[in-house]
């Protein structure tokens, strides 16, 4: 620990702090303290350094974590059409009613932490290779993870600005033209992390070897690197090569190179801390020296820490779940609206905490009463029903995966799970999407969507859903994609690179009938208890069978609380900060900002 602090210091020095931008950076003219790399321990603490801007779900400052891109106050889903935030003015809301600007990016972008990493790794890259360690077999594999998230760095950048400048090597500060670059077209930084992953993937060794090889557990495994550029080559769309990087994961499980598996619990993996089997790389958390802050921001009110409730799943991805037999959740195929959980994908209960919900140890009453007074069903006050308090959810939902009912205390930088980046699920529908894309819906789509229902007790997806075509398959694998990969940050990126923004994130329930433009709301269920003690639901599809005449609600079922949804075309890209813009002369914005 004394060598890594020393080392951070040097580091310091090296590359004048961590703050601000890439370009703002003093950097030397090249490597002046090359002693710092001719020491493993020196050059591996940097190497984690790297790693800690690696965006995470968990958000704020006090988890130790550098990286920004998923929200401080917020999860990324809840800028979706699957989760709102309950309080105003959390940077979700904000971002789904007026979108970022170029002063303002609601902790969403991240250009000046993805550019400060990059710096760091070409740093790392060069001082390796001029060190007398150069050919030293850990060494080595430190240059290779190194290239690995410098790829990573310029894909994140890619996905969400589109065009960016490209770093390779440390810049000169002499050189005005290596120090201010102009955007590289999206298409060549791809290019840039395919030829990278493809070239250190075999230098990366297998998550069974990590510790043979002198990595461990929190670095990239070999199966990550495929699993990452499976999931780059899908965001380019060239798809029949990203079916065959995820391919190269799925053969090495079913050929039992990899020790990877799906985990046998869904529930349970999303708070497992540490080589869940289904893990190909995640983020580390203890809890104390670097806590997350899930359980502290999602809790009901009742079970709070702090704040508590902040992420309210939508009745628009509750009402996405299947019945058990595989069927759309629709009266048509039996479904009882006002008995809503049963016979459900196992998934919707083990994610999703709604009105009689088991867990932490106690049943949960979300009901509404009618007041007779004024014929206004309402909720009781500071109880965890939706409005009751204001920490209660708006939706009528609370978070449940990632919960981990073992922590009692669920302060700030107190839950210790793992935010997971890349699983085994998620190969498998990337590798569905890609191949059907590729070559339409082969028997081999059907079987990557079967092995991750399969893991839920779901019905093989030909049972309903035999002869598909290719855009039928595609409907079924955005429905897979929806529930199984729900809250983990999944759906942001998928709506746009499927440009489904102005079908589905400008609201499902409509502001403004007459004007589709002004947006509208995400849909919320409220069960209200009627006199002889049953429960009926009311949501935007069931208010006119549920009120009886001249009864009122003290809310109306979707999330008007706070904000509008808002789609604009631009917000397909994030605009490239002004700061970054001022500094250097040969950047240009976005369009539409």
């Amino acid at each position: 620990m004394k060598k890594i602090k020393i080392f951070l210091a040097l580091a310091g020095l090296l590359i004048v702090g961590c703050s601000e931008e890439y370009l703002e950076k003093q950097p030397l003219n090249k490597i002046s303290s090359a002693a710092v790399f001719e020491n493993a321990g020196y050059a591996k603490a940097l190497l984690y350094d790297i790693y800690s801007y690696m965006p995470n779900g968990w958000g704020w400052d006090s988890t130790g974590h550098k990286a920004r891109g998923y929200g401080r106050r917020t999860m990324l889903d809840c800028t979706t059409d699957i989760m709102v935030n309950k309080s105003g003015w959390v940077e979700g809301w904000r971002f789904v009613n007026s979108g970022p600007n170029p002063n303002q990016d609601y902790e969403f972008g991240n250009w000046e932490e993805n550019y400060t990493a990059i710096f760091q790794c070409n740093t790392l890259i060069e001082g390796i290779s001029q060190s007398s360690l150069s050919e030293d077999p850990e060494m080595q594999l430190i240059i290779a993870e190194a290239r690995f998230l410098r790829a990573f760095y310029h894909f994140d950048l890619a996905r969400r600005y589109g065009a960016a400048p490209l770093f390779t090597e440390v810049p000169d500060i002499t050189d005005s033209e290596a120090l201010f670059k102009a955007r590289t077209p999206a298409n060549e930084l791809y290019d840039f992390v395919d030829s990278e992953f493809t070239a250190i993937a075999e230098l990366i060794p297998l998550a069974q070897d990590m510790n043979a090889s002198g990595s461990e557990w929190g670095r990239v495994c070999r199966e990550a690197v495929w699993g990452f550029h499976g999931r780059v080559l899908l965001h380019a769309e060239r798809y029949a090569e990203s079916a065959a990087m995820s391919k190269k994961v799925i053969d090495a499980v079913n050929g039992g190179t990899s020790d990877r598996e799906l985990a046998s619990d869904y529930e349970a993996l999303f708070i497992s801390k540490g080589n869940n089997k289904e893990v190909l790389f995640e983020i580390l958390f203890d809890g104390v020296n670097k806590g997350g802050t899930i359980d502290n921001f999602s809790r009901p009110p009742s079970n709070r820490g702090s704040w508590g409730g902040q992420h309210n799943p939508t009745e628009d991805l509750v009402a996405s779940y299947e019945l058990t037999n595989g069927l759309p959740a629709t009266v048509a195929n039996g479904h009882d609206p006002h008995n809503p959980f049963v016979n459900r994908d196992p998934r919707l209960e083990q994610s999703i905490l709604h009105h009689g919900s088991t867990f932490f140890g106690r049943t949960y009453d979300f009901a509404w009463n009618l007041d007779t007074s004024d014929n206004t069903w309402k909720p009781v006050p500071n109880t965890d029903a939706p409005h009751a308090q204001g920490l209660a959810t708006v939706t009528g939902y609370y978070l449940r995966k990632f919960m981990d009912p073992d922590l009692a205390a669920v302060d700030f930088g107190l839950s210790s799970q793992s935010w997971i980046v890349l699983r085994l699920g998620e190969v498998y529908l990337n590798y569905a999407e890609a191949q059907n894309e590729a070559v339409g819906p082969d028997q081999s789509v059907y079987d990557a969507i079967n092995a991750v229902r399969h893991r839920s007790n779901m019905p093989s997806l030909e049972v309903n859903y035999p002869g598909l075509d290719k855009n039928g398959m595609f409907g079924r694998i955005e429905q897979e994609r929806k529930v199984e990969l729900a809250f983990e940050g999944h759906r942001f990126w998928d709506l746009r690179r499927w440009r489904k923004g102005a079908e589905v994130l400008n609201g499902t329930v409509p502001a403004n009938p007459g004007n589709p433009l002004d947006g509208g709301h995400m849909s919320c269920s409220y069960p209200l208890r009627q006199a002889d003690g049953s429960i009926r639901y009311v949501t935007p599809s069931t208010i006119n069978d549920v009120l009886a005449p001249g009864e009122n609600l003290q809310q109306q079922p979707y999330t008007n609380f706070r904000r509008t949804h808002v789609w604009n075309d631009r917000m397909y890209l994030m605009p490239v900060p002004q700061r970054a813009i001022d500094r250097n002369p040969e950047l240009d914005q976005n369009p539409g900002y």
